[in-house]
């Protein structure tokens, strides 16, 4: 058995997930999770293969399984999250991306977590989501431009007009010869 021959281990597995061999990489990895199902990294790996053979829900459920035996792996509630968005579970993503976002590092999980409140029709916690990507992240300026709009807009569609023109304000500051940004400013404040 090939396989056997290469070590039939995660090394492997991820050799032959590089080369596009998914079905083999599956192979290997349900070997490794077979002998040692604790093995989380491995499990990693198989949502991981899994996800690129088109199973999410198998995906989903090696990811569930590696959040149980450690619920401090924020890249699991992350990556976890982003499949259940991806076939219409934004209630579940919304709640592991705040695990995640809470306890990681990346000040992106933030962005992540906003737009899937917009899923949810939750406007102002998106608003919120993308105010805690920008206090914690060093943002370049047309970084913080944009985010700053699409928070803008949030605010507006949560009907909280004053801090949607704040936003926009502040995007304006950022870039001051943003027209778009100065006409939707005017329409805003009536002056249109």
């Amino acid at each position: 058995d090939v396989y056997k021959r290469q070590g039939g281990d995660v090394a492997t597995a991820e050799q032959l997930y590089e080369e596009g061999a998914f079905a083999e990489s599956e192979d290997v990895l349900r070997e490794v999770v077979q002998d040692d199902p604790e093995d989380a990294e491995a499990r990693k790996d198989l949502a991981r293969v899994l996800a690129a053979q088109g199973n999410i829900e198998g995906a989903i459920e090696e990811y569930h399984y590696v959040i149980q035996a450690n619920p401090d792996d924020t890249g699991a509630f992350k990556e976890v999250a982003l499949l259940e968005r991806q076939i219409g579970l934004a209630d579940e993503a919304a709640s592991h991306l705040e695990v995640a976002a809470a306890g990681g590092t990346d000040p992106w999980l933030w962005d992540e977590l906003a737009r899937t409140y917009l899923q949810l029709g939750r406007e102002g916690d998106a608003a919120e989501a993308w105010a805690r990507l920008l206090e914690a992240a060093d943002l370049s300026d047309e970084e913080r431009k944009s985010v700053l709009i699409m928070q803008a807009e949030a605010y507006l569609e949560a009907d909280m007009a004053d801090h949607g023109s704040a936003a926009y304000e502040a995007a304006l500051e950022v870039d001051p010869s943003d027209q778009n940004v100065r006409e939707r400013l005017a329409e805003l404040s009536g002056d249109v």
